[in-house]
């Protein structure tokens, strides 16, 4: 079923703006997929997953994120602040890792970027098996386990798992069996 599976990736940009100067640009991908055969519906509940995805980082953003931006340019006592202050760059992508006709592997990325330096970064994935509306722990195919502070995803038919503790690290642990 995942050879007829097909996406297109829509992208959501606006830039937030204090007393007329940029202090956050936000950059959203994500895929919008579909199938070309019976099975159409089962891509519903993907798309709306990662559309809700979408949604609370837009929320986040244009809301918790641009407030305390907001304040710390209102806090900066620079007199020339306006052409001086560096903009935060967030950016959400969600792309696919890795695709074969028994899974779909995707990847979620968050990073907030100033002065081309990331100052925060993020990583979510999902495994969803062939029928798209399941997600596949690493135990069932490996036998390792990850815990809930760590994550994995798939790519070139390897198992790579992360951990966000202290910093984002990942490793390459085992070629899919």
């Amino acid at each position: 079923m995942l050879k007829n599976l097909h996406f297109e990736t829509q992208k959501k940009s606006c830039v937030k703006k204090e007393v007329g100067t940029e202090i956050l640009k936000i950059d959203i991908s994500y895929q919008n997929f579909t199938l070309n055969d019976d099975n159409k519906e089962k891509v519903v509940s993907i798309n709306r997953f990662y559309e809700s995805i979408v949604k609370n980082a837009q929320i986040y953003a244009e809301g918790e994120l641009f407030e305390k931006i907001r304040l710390e340019y209102e806090n900066d006592t620079d007199a020339k602040k306006r052409f001086r202050f560096k903009k935060y760059t967030y950016r959400v992508e969600c792309y696919i890792s890795d695709l074969t006709e028994e899974y779909l592997c995707m990847c979620v990325d968050s990073s907030l970027i100033r002065n081309g330096q990331k100052e925060g970064f993020g990583r979510m994935s999902q495994v969803w098996d062939a029928s798209l509306r399941n997600l596949v722990p690493i135990k069932h195919k490996s036998g390792i386990s990850v815990t809930k502070a760590d994550g994995y995803y798939i790519k070139g038919g390897n198992y790579v798992i992360y951990s966000h503790d202290g910093g984002y690290h990942e490793e390459i642990i085992s070629k899919m069996p």
